[in-house]
């Protein structure tokens, strides 16, 4: 069963402008990520993997991605690479490309952006987690429910422990 956690202005909306409980919420991450650490510091790879990592934001492709991203047994990015046959891309496509620094995140820079933004109150936090391993698959965060540029946005998949 895959665990939504959908923190919108649908719910009954606080004074705040946030609609959740806090540390509802943050239970739900903490859980998570438990299972994550669990599940890649329980094989073989050391907590090494491979993933791909896509930025949702308004710019460029090489801030984009979607990225390979080899993450090495001590949790820092050891390799980004432009994945193939994306639109708007094509120009990158299988190239090593200079990611700005903060661009491309591991699963652990994505749980510590969730649980940031849960402890400043963000107007809407949605993820949704991997039914398996914990580790967040899609997210989407918005600040603040009038500003159109402070959106955070996340899609991780083709995690495979190295």
């Amino acid at each position: 069963m895959k665990l939504l956690l959908l923190l919108s202005a649908s719910v009954a909306a606080t004074a705040a402008g946030t609609s959740y409980d806090l540390e509802e919420q943050q239970r739900i991450v903490k859980t998570n990520q438990a299972k994550w650490n669990t599940y890649i510091n329980n094989t073989s790879c050391g907590g090494a993997y491979v993933m791909t990592f896509t930025r949702g934001c308004r710019c460029s492709p090489e801030w984009k991605g979607p990225y390979q991203v080899v993450v090495n047994s001590t949790g820092d990015i050891a390799s980004a690479i432009f994945r193939d046959g994306v639109d708007r891309g094509e120009y990158l496509a299988g190239k090593i490309v200079k990611v700005p620094f903060g661009k491309v995140l591991t699963i652990r820079d994505v749980f510590d952006k969730i649980k940031r933004a849960l402890n400043v109150k963000a107007y809407s936090v949605e993820v949704t987690y991997d039914d398996i391993y914990g580790y967040p698959k899609d997210v989407h965060i918005d600040y603040d429910e009038w500003t159109t540029d402070d959106v955070d946005s996340y899609l991780i998949d083709n995690v495979i422990p190295l």
